[in-house]
């Protein structure tokens, strides 16, 4: 993935560095004592990385098929007032985050300036030190740049922000933000249209995102002693079954139901 890939050409030269400063304290140490070992870091690395597909991908299939943009079904900037908590604060940043990346594909300038000023606010308030100026000069200015240097500023600063969660802040936040990006994302696609199902390619992207799940369900795991996280664990226990039961395509009624338990998830999350 591209966070790795990034963390990783910082990373290996400066603990090969170190690791070399070190053995000029000690001459009883090997050769490779010295050394980081590469995999060693991609094995931490790969323990706080984004656990699901880049937050574009589905929004890029959905522009693809041609489906059109719908501004209306995302979440309210206004329901950022709502969110108290740390944990509301988290799960929705990954919902706007989603939101941000929809109206980035569609080069939605409205929706782009909106979403990536709440954003900014949400990850302000949860203490998040990731640099959004240049994202809050585009916004503030509305001079937005062409679509995949925006696209790549966007999920820079998602990546930044889920690992400062996971390493700096605490770790089932980051859980709670890919929670929040994931039901946004699938909610999207599930109501891109009033007739979906005679979309085989939208049913096929729907059905795609059954792939995630584990991922997602893993991650959470991991923090079940919080309250928010066990009630959306359930939840998306519950969609995984839909999706096990579904194979190598989705029925009609699977279809209905996917987009129901979604439906809901969102709602419990949102309101």
């Amino acid at each position: 993935m591209k966070f790795i890939q990034k963390l990783l050409l910082f990373l290996v030269p400066f603990m090969a560095i170190l690791a070399c400063r070190q053995g000029t304290q000690t001459t009883t140490d090997s050769s490779a004592d010295q050394l980081i070992n590469r995999e060693d870091i991609e094995r931490e690395l790969k323990e706080v990385a984004y656990p699901l597909p880049e937050p574009f991908e589905v929004y890029d299939m959905l522009e693809e098929i041609g489906a059109s943009y719908l501004g209306d079904i995302l979440n309210p900037v206004t329901n950022a007032d709502n969110y108290f908590t740390q944990r509301s604060k988290a799960v929705n940043a990954g919902v706007f985050a989603s939101d941000l990346g929809y109206a980035v594909t569609y080069g939605n300038k409205e929706d782009i300036q909106m979403y990536s000023g709440i954003l900014k606010s949400i990850a302000g308030d949860l203490g998040v030190a990731v640099d959004y100026s240049e994202l809050q000069q585009e916004e503030s200015t509305g001079t937005l740049s062409d679509k995949d240097s925006l696209v790549s500023l966007v999920t820079d600063l998602f990546y930044d922000t889920y690992h400062f969660l996971y390493k700096e802040s605490t770790p089932s936040l980051a859980g709670l933000m890919a929670a929040g990006a994931y039901t946004e994302g699938l909610y999207i696609a599930t109501h891109i249209s009033d007739d979906t199902y005679n979309n085989t390619d939208i049913v096929t992207i729907i059905h795609e995102q059954g792939k995630s799940l584990d991922n997602l369900i893993s991650l959470l795991d991991k923090f079940n002693e919080d309250e928010l996280v066990r009630n959306l664990l359930g939840a998306f226990s519950k969609l995984k079954a839909l999706y096990d039961e579904a194979g190598d395509s989705l029925t009609e009624e699977q279809l209905k139901s996917i987009t129901s338990t979604i439906e809901a998830i969102r709602e419990s999350i949102i309101s």
